[in-house]
């Protein structure tokens, strides 16, 4: 069954070196293979994300994948440290406080990479 394997997350980026430099060097991924097509994976704890260079890729504004972790305060701290910047949300049913949101079920924040993909990284309770 699918749910017993990892899943790979395909991103699109407008330009792939940034892309690269943002997953590798403030986040902390390794690259394990990139080709002249315009494609680099990168190693993940359960899988991978494949950037995929597309210079059209839109900017809208909606969770393109989300940790899993069990230390949510840890991980701010070590992205933070990096230079990662995480976004604030005052929505109806979504609002976060020191850029965390109580899901109920989870807590959760979010960052942008280059290409403006929202990026969650998530705790549950």
């Amino acid at each position: 069954m699918l749910a017993d394997h990892p899943v790979d997350l395909i991103l699109d980026v407008p330009d792939l070196d940034i892309a690269r430099a943002f997953y590798v060097d403030r986040i902390g991924l390794r690259v394990v293979r990139e080709d002249d097509r315009g494609a680099v994976d990168l190693q993940t704890g359960g899988g991978r994300i494949a950037l995929r260079h597309n210079p059209d890729r839109g900017e809208e504004e909606l969770t393109r994948a989300s940790w899993r972790v069990d230390d949510l305060t840890a991980e701010l701290a070590e992205l933070r440290s990096r230079g990662v910047t995480f976004k604030d949300y005052d929505l109806p049913g979504l609002g976060t406080i020191n850029n965390v949101a109580d899901l109920g079920f989870a807590w959760a924040t979010w960052f942008t990479d280059p290409a403006h993909n929202v990026i969650g990284v998530l705790q549950y309770k």
